[in-house]
């Protein structure tokens, strides 16, 4: 599962056309896809199913982080020159020519693996970042809104992906079948907990939190402040940034939720309105955040830059909310629990 025969076969199709299309199925696995996309529904069409999504995509991408790091496997392209890189405007400058594995059960070379952990690439392939998460986007999109052509779409982005990550010349088989099984792991976990045992019908039928100290309150909040602080203790194996952003995001929900939840109800222009609000905010924070940790703390501890992501996704999450309740663009709901 680690050979590049397989690699070479997909890329003996190569043309304009399909690496085109590949290129645009492997940008839909890209922050620059997910964030637009996790606004529009978080602001634009339903904020508590927006807000379930983002914790699938964010803890998926996290794990899949920790898997790279911790199994530290270099990419088909990192192993053997010969591979193209089609989406690229430079050829492959790999130090090794064919060095996958020789055997479709054969792990990869020792010596190629050695090289690459103590030269570490600028991310590692095992497993799939983009297939784990195209999985635990997409097939529990269609699940919360389940419409035919989302479906059609889940399923189609689901076959396509593994493929164009093959053919781009960035993972191996063994690679794209981890991602699908991670990805498959947070889908089942997201089924079993929420759509199983119809948690997510009183998920959404809250007002707001519970304010008994409930298992029913105690327990999302375990499970939103504690996964966050768990991945922040296993840096540098984790994206620490990736972990302080949850974070962040996690307190501004539970602040939101604690003083009661809002209608999605909306014209399309409350909702447009809602959704260039969002992405404004965020794009003003991450801007400053980044000018911020270049000018004041150009060696920063990384418990400032940690401070620095948390307080960043906070005032995102929370602020394009209130900014959205100010402006009448959600109407809060005076109805509590």
């Amino acid at each position: 599962m680690f050979q590049t025969e397989i690699i070479h076969f997909l890329q003996s199709f190569a043309n304009p056309v399909v690496t085109f299309f590949m290129s645009a199925i492997t940008f839909m696995g890209y922050p620059l896809f997910y964030i637009p996309a996790i606004v529009v529904i978080i602001f634009g069409v339903d904020f508590k199913k927006g807000f379930v999504l983002l914790q699938l995509l964010l803890v998926t991408a996290l794990l899949t982080d920790l898997g790279k790091n911790f199994f530290a496997l270099p990419r088909p392209a990192d192993v053997d020159a010969t591979i193209m890189l089609p989406d690229k405007d430079y050829p492959n400058k790999a130090p090794f020519v064919r060095q996958g594995a020789v055997g479709f059960w054969q792990p990869l070379p020792e010596h190629v693996v050695e090289y690459y952990r103590k030269h570490p690439p600028e991310s590692y392939g095992f497993p799939s970042g983009h297939v784990s998460t195209t999985v635990a986007f997409w097939i529990p999109l269609a699940l919360l809104f389940p419409v035919k052509w989302l479906g059609t779409l889940a399923l189609l982005m689901v076959f396509f992906m593994p493929f164009s990550r093959m053919y781009l010349g960035q993972h191996f088989l063994a690679d794209v079948l981890g991602g699908m099984l991670l990805g498959g792991l947070m889908v089942f976990s997201f089924y079993r907990v929420l759509l199983q045992r119809d948690k997510l019908s009183r998920y959404l039928a809250q007002r707001s939190l519970p304010r008994s100290a409930s298992p029913a309150r105690l327990l999302p909040l375990v499970f939103l402040l504690g996964v966050p602080v768990v991945l922040l203790g296993l840096r540098p194996l984790v994206n620490a940034e990736g972990s302080a952003r949850l974070l962040g995001m996690n307190l501004a929900f539970l602040l939101v939720a604690g003083q009661g939840f809002f209608e999605n109800e909306g014209n399309w222009r409350q909702r447009a309105a809602r959704i260039v609000l969002a992405l404004l905010i965020f794009l003003a924070i991450t801007l400053a955040s980044r000018h911020l940790l270049a000018l004041l703390f150009a060696e920063a501890a990384e418990a400032v830059q940690i401070a620095v992501h948390i307080a960043g996704s906070f005032l995102f999450l929370w602020g394009a909310t209130y900014a959205s309740l100010k402006l009448g663009l959600f109407q809060q709901s005076n109805s509590r629990e």
